[in-house]
């Protein structure tokens, strides 16, 4: 199968996979380094005062937004494909938009704890 050249559009959609995977990795890597810190006992604990408690969470759900974007990939290239074909593509628009609505969620609390101060109007 020969593949075609990446239109505009698809550049600006690979684009927007590349920024989210880059928030991604740098915000579990963040909340990998504040488990670390805070279970090393540098400073007693990170500058939030979070434990690894608090973390473990937000670090999960990272893991699980990473994977939800490699879904979310591989339903963007299904969709393409297949209405290419003139086949039906409910389904995997229903899965697309799951996988998204993990990245939004994950994205949501990932500023709410960055900036929880800024958030609340302190």
């Amino acid at each position: 199968m020969v593949r075609e050249p990446l239109v505009p559009a698809g550049w600006v959609v690979l684009g927007g996979f590349v920024v989210v995977l880059l928030f991604d990795l740098a915000y579990v890597t963040w909340c990998i380094f504040r488990l670390h810190v805070g279970t090393s006992g540098i400073n007693d604990a990170t500058a939030s005062g979070a434990t690894g408690k608090d973390i473990s969470p937000m670090l999960s759900l990272g893991v699980i937004s990473i994977i939800m974007l490699a879904g979310a990939k591989v339903m963007a290239d299904e969709i393409g494909r297949e209405s290419t074909l003139g086949w039906e593509t409910t389904g995997e628009w229903i899965i697309l938009y799951c996988c998204l609505f993990v990245q939004l969620v994950f994205a949501a609390l990932a500023v709410s704890d960055t900036y929880p101060g800024r958030l609340r109007g302190q």
